[in-house]
């Protein structure tokens, strides 16, 4: 039986962070600060004229909660969204309408410690410890091949948020979400 030091595990999810940054194909800028220690903000509220940008206070603060939570932020993408949005099909022209637009904030995120987050699933089966991990890297990896990542939603007016995955598209090497 091999017992882990669960803290070796955390480096695990920085390079988790790079292999799905590169996966993605996102600008090496990004993938170099991330190295560094730092996180970019893509502003894609218009997607044609993507830009970085700096974090807000509010983005440090969402992100140090976060973090507290076991959570690798590696990328803030702000954008907008309709909400309440419908479309309407009337002959051949689609129509939608909608109540407002919000601005929208997605935190991408990786559990910031492989092995605490996969601690429970260590004696489902008869597999080693580290085939459980490898597994887990492989399953993200392969779900990011599908333009899938895992975000935080938050919606600054509200103060509110959920967890969920979003399907991105990368233009220029910065990411946005689509719908």
């Amino acid at each position: 039986m091999r017992i882990y030091n669960f803290n070796s595990f955390v480096s695990r999810s920085r390079k988790l962070v790079i292999n799905i940054m590169k996966t993605l194909e996102l600008n090496d800028s990004t993938i170099e600060r991330f190295k560094k220690g730092g996180i970019v903000k893509t502003d894609a509220r218009n997607p044609i004229r993507t830009s970085q940008g700096v974090l807000s206070n509010e983005d440090e603060e969402v992100i140090a909660e976060l973090s507290e939570e076991g959570l690798l932020i590696y990328h803030v993408i702000l954008t907008t969204e309709m909400m309440n949005k419908k479309t309407i099909i009337e002959s051949e022209v689609e129509v939608s309408t909608f109540d407002s637009v919000t601005e929208v904030k997605y935190y991408l995120f990786v559990p910031s410690d492989l092995a605490e987050e996969l601690k429970p699933f260590r004696f489902i089966d008869d597999r080693d410890f580290e085939e459980v991990i490898k597994d887990y890297i492989i399953e993200v990896l392969n779900t990011a091949r599908e333009d899938f990542v895992w975000a935080y939603i938050f919606f600054p007016k509200k103060q509110d948020g959920y967890f969920g995955r979003v399907k991105l598209a990368v233009f220029n090497g910065n990411p946005i979400v689509m719908e």
